[in-house]
């Protein structure tokens, strides 16, 4: 799982993947909302479980962590397909994003959660990531398209505390839903397991602030 989307992405080749090859994708539903997810790693992950996912804050908004469902596409008899929350916190230091603590873990077998370790403002090995993203349903493939960055100025108009230290600012890209662009910075590595030298920064479209 994932290398071809990681050698994609290094390469710059821009295309259609399968959604395993971006496993760590969950779909996100609040309310009447659906959006994407990112399950996130620990460095330390004991018996191999991941438990928080990564989306956005305008995604999940004011909705109460009880009424927030994870769909998780790897349902086995250990992993459901629809996952419960705990609880919902903003990220510490990625102003709008959100985390959302799983009720119960995610048995990782033959994929990967994407390893957040590195908040550093990089353009090199980047992509912006599209899916359609329907409310009930997985998701199926995964687009990468090659950002076309703006002057940090088109972000600021709309959001006055864009942060250019660990933010871009790009333009939107098509898509099959309008709120599922969100970026994707990866760094090559000597890990065996490229995907866990995954950077993560926030990602503005130029017309409107992020949906996941």
């Amino acid at each position: 799982d994932q290398h071809e989307l990681h050698d994609a992405v290094y390469k710059e080749e821009y295309n259609t993947l399968p959604a395993a090859e971006a496993s760590w994708l969950v779909t996100v539903e609040a309310n009447n909302r659906a959006c994407m997810g990112y399950l996130v790693g620990k460095r330390v992950m004991p018996g191999l479980t991941a438990d928080v996912v990564l989306s956005s804050k305008d995604c999940v908004g004011s909705t109460s962590y009880k009424k927030i469902k994870i769909r998780n596409p790897r349902k086995t008899k250990d992993n459901p397909s629809v996952i419960k929350v705990k609880s919902v916190k903003s990220h510490p230091l990625v102003k709008g994003v959100v985390m959302l603590k799983l009720k119960k873990p995610l048995l990782i077998s033959g994929w990967l959660p994407i390893c957040v370790y590195q908040l550093k403002r990089m353009k090199h090995h980047c992509a912006v990531m599209t899916s359609t993203v329907e409310k009930g349903k997985n998701i199926k493939e995964v687009k990468l398209h090659k950002p076309k960055l703006v002057d940090s100025a088109e972000c600021k108009k709309e959001i006055p505390d864009f942060d250019e230290n660990t933010e871009f600012c790009v333009d939107g890209v098509p898509s099959g839903n309008d709120k599922t662009e969100y970026g994707n910075c990866t760094v090559s590595g000597n890990n065996s397991l490229p995907d866990l030298n995954m950077q993560f920064s926030t990602m503005y479209r130029k017309q409107a602030s992020i949906q996941s």
